[in-house]
């Protein structure tokens, strides 16, 4: 869906369709709503997807393991806390963003 807004006096144009976020500024709202639909039409034909990268937590936490950790004068003990954190953990394989479901009793 296009959003429009007058900012100045220019246009800025916002589409968000499946997880797709674009946005653009004009001179005048019907380039903008010209270039909405345009980027609408890419979006629901597959040309345009969305750039959201999809990470376990076990990758975040490996990769802060890997480049952060030894940076810091903690470093080793951080590194022996986030190892026993993905060994005991349940949630840890699950993808970031998408929060589990829980199930009520």
């Amino acid at each position: 869906m296009a959003t429009f807004r007058k900012r100045g006096n220019k246009w800025r144009a916002e589409v968000t369709k499946s997880g797709v976020r674009k946005s653009a500024t004009f001179l005048v709202k019907a380039q903008a709503m010209t270039w909405a639909a345009e980027i609408e039409g890419s979006i629901r034909s597959g040309n345009i997807t969305s750039d959201i990268v999809r990470v376990t937590f076990t990758q975040a936490i490996e990769r802060y393991v890997d480049e952060i950790s030894p940076t810091k004068r903690v470093g080793r003990w951080e590194t022996t806390r986030a190892k026993k954190f993905l060994r005991d953990m349940e949630f840890v394989g699950e993808t970031m963003g998408n929060p589990p479901i829980f199930k009520q009793s």
